[in-house]
């Protein structure tokens, strides 16, 4: 019985130094442009956030903190709540559905960012090509808190 509480401690242990280790090694990530409108709209999203975005994908600290602004991963996927709508968007350009939430995609050299043309606030969301967009779904609950 004694080494199997020992075993326990010691694993606990390990679990919280690497937990420790983990978070001092990822700094915040710094976030321009932090947008500052529908502060309401954009509490509910920030508090329907996830924890994570999908494997490799956790939520990390972002500088300045700010409601508007989440980060996952690294290279970070990077969400902003009432951010400017794109320039790139015309009606009629083609949405991509899921989960019922209509994105619009803007192809840049090493990411796309998705918006909410149809939102009443727009919500961006930038992800490295080296992330699926899949990870959009997990943003459902959040968006439809709007």
């Amino acid at each position: 019985m004694r080494t199997a509480v020992v075993r326990l401690c010691g694993a606990a242990a390990a679990a919280v130094l690497l937990a420790c280790t983990h978070s001092a090694s990822t700094p915040p990530v710094p976030v321009a442009d932090v947008p500052t409108a529908s502060a309401e709209a954009c509490a509910r999203f920030a508090a329907r956030l996830p924890k994570s975005l999908g494997p490799g994908l956790r939520r990390r600290d972002t500088t300045p903190e700010d409601p508007h602004v989440a980060a996952y991963g690294d290279p970070p996927v990077v969400i902003r709540c009432g951010a400017a709508r794109s320039t790139a968007y015309r009606q009629g350009d083609q949405l991509f559905l899921v989960n019922g939430v209509g994105w619009f995609a803007e192809e840049r050299t090493d990411d796309v960012v998705w918006s909410l043309p149809r939102a009443f606030v727009n919500v961006s969301v930038t992800i490295p090509r080296r992330w699926p967009g899949d990870r959009l779904s997990f943003l459902t609950d959040a968006v439809r808190a709007l």
